[in-house]
């Protein structure tokens, strides 16, 4: 269950039964933090959040200067509908993620094709506190660190299946997950691209 607590500055902050969605006393710098390191490492034609949290990080980072395409994945109507208050841009798009299991999502036309067409995918993972294990494997998924990820990937640019064969999949269950740091930035070239995944994911 999800209420809104006021801290000392008298900022409304998220919380959910296991703690808030972003820090409780700076949210606002905490996502201004977040936002330059974004900006400082990457510049890609567009890029995907995952987790809403209280939108203060998304709000930093257009105000920073973001000015691409910028999708945001949530499973929470509640923060959806408070993120897309907080944030005014007209490039944004908040996706509302109802389906039961990560492997649900694949069978979605429309999740299948924000894949093929990704560039970019932050973790803001303090967001991630009502649905942990959800958004842990679907950062597997958007960062190709997944097999079924690399699949799609191998199927839409022409690559044959058996390249897949190489993944070990007690690997991909160990990939350890940052935030900015576990981000990956992929090359619009396909053969880069699929040879990128793979070595991610056999490190």
């Amino acid at each position: 269950m999800f209420n809104y607590k006021l801290n000392g500055n008298g900022t409304k902050v998220p919380h959910f039964y296991s703690g808030p969605l972003v820090d409780f006393f700076e949210p606002e710098l905490e996502g201004a933090e977040w936002a330059k390191d974004v900006l400082r490492r990457f510049s890609p034609q567009s890029a995907c959040i995952l987790g809403v949290g209280g939108g203060y990080h998304i709000e930093a980072l257009v105000k920073a200067g973001w000015s691409k395409p910028l999708r945001v994945f949530e499973t929470s109507q509640a923060l959806v509908h408070e993120c897309a208050e907080r944030c005014n841009y007209e490039n944004l798009e908040i996706v509302l993620l109802d389906a039961g299991t990560t492997e649900d999502l694949f069978r979605i036309p429309k999740f299948v094709e924000m894949l093929q067409s990704l560039r970019l995918c932050l973790p803001f993972r303090r967001a991630w506190t009502h649905q942990l294990a959800f958004f842990s494997e679907l950062f597997l998924h958007l960062t190709l660190r997944s097999e079924e990820s690399l699949k799609v990937h191998i199927l839409h640019e022409g690559h044959s299946l058996s390249d897949s064969q190489i993944l070990n999949p007690e690997r991909l269950a160990r990939a350890t997950i940052h935030d900015v740091d576990g981000a990956i930035e992929f090359n619009s070239t396909s053969s880069n691209l699929v040879h990128r995944c793979i070595m991610e994911m056999i490190k």
